[in-house]
């Protein structure tokens, strides 16, 4: 029989005060508990978004297309975003992922086409203030220390800049493995260690869409599977989670969507929403390969 909120809230408790281990230990448990519950379609508590309310169109990309020279890197794309969906962008080196995903941001120029959240294009400030993005590499100046950085993105909204550091602190103890502090200075932490300060940006955003190209590249495995959960429960809110991964059968349980792309063109939108489904073998059915 399938444990409720409660029965599941009353074990970590126990937990708590039988073993002696560390609150960081005992908050990663919470989230991979509360993500695992949510993945099983049982109630938890807050979660007030009906199924059709998180299943709304929010994304649309109509036709997107883009140039360099004579060769085409992202083909006349089309696809929608659901809103509590999870969703998956996978294909080899050099299918155009980080293209289209540096096109939805309006990081560069489309030849064709447009990305829009709901009626309104990307590159409006009004959209991308509703999308978190996390780049597949960051530069930072030399001298930036992470709470500079944080009071930096956080100056224009008084809320979050009271608050931001409570959330950094919360956030930051599900990953003890990673020692950042504060003063910091971002080129001096790991790819790994930077992109989990910019994942913990993008959840005290707090935004309806969250895009992320290989966030979990460099990062140990108890630290992905962390962010993978927690991601799991941004989507259980009734947001959309977008990102792109080699590692298929890391994300395969996560995925709601696997959105294949090869050579600049969409190849198959695929439902992965029954267990039986094997990405890995798709994968290796659409590009005659197995997974990198």
């Amino acid at each position: 029989m399938k444990k409720d909120n409660r029965e599941i809230d009353k074990e970590i408790e126990v937990l708590e005060n039988i073993l002696s281990t560390s609150n960081e230990e005992i908050n990663s448990l919470k989230v991979t508990l509360n993500a695992l519950l949510k993945k099983t379609n049982q109630p938890v508590a807050g979660d007030e978004k009906s199924d059709a309310e998180k299943s709304q169109p929010l994304l649309f990309v109509n036709k997107l297309t883009k140039t360099y020279s004579k060769d085409t890197v992202v083909n006349d794309v089309e696809f929608t975003l659901e809103k509590g969906k999870f969703y998956g962008l996978i294909g080899p080196n050099g299918a155009g992922k980080t293209t289209l995903i540096k096109l939805l941001m309006s990081a560069i120029q489309p030849k064709s086409g447009n990305a829009r959240v709901e009626n309104t294009e990307t590159k409006s400030e009004q959209s991308l203030s509703r999308i978190s993005y996390i780049t597949e590499k960051s530069r930072f100046p030399r001298r930036l220390t992470v709470k500079q950085f944080y009071d930096f993105l956080f100056s224009q909204d008084w809320d979050k800049m009271k608050n931001w550091r409570k959330d950094f602190l919360k956030y930051k103890n599900y990953f003890p493995s990673y020692d950042i502090s504060l003063n910091s200075k971002l080129t001096s932490l790991s790819s790994g260690m930077q992109k989990i300060v910019i994942l913990i940006c993008a959840l005290i955003e707090d935004r309806e869409i969250l895009v992320l190209d290989e966030p979990a590249e460099n990062m140990d495995y108890e630290a992905r599977t962390t962010m993978f959960n927690l991601l799991q429960e941004e989507v259980n809110k009734g947001k959309i989670v977008f990102l792109s991964s080699h590692n298929l059968k890391e994300i395969q349980k996560y995925l709601d969507f696997g959105i294949f792309m090869n050579n600049g063109n969409i190849e198959r939108i695929v439902d992965l929403s029954s267990p039986d489904v094997d990405l890995a073998k798709i994968y290796s059915d659409i590009f005659g390969r197995r997974a990198q």
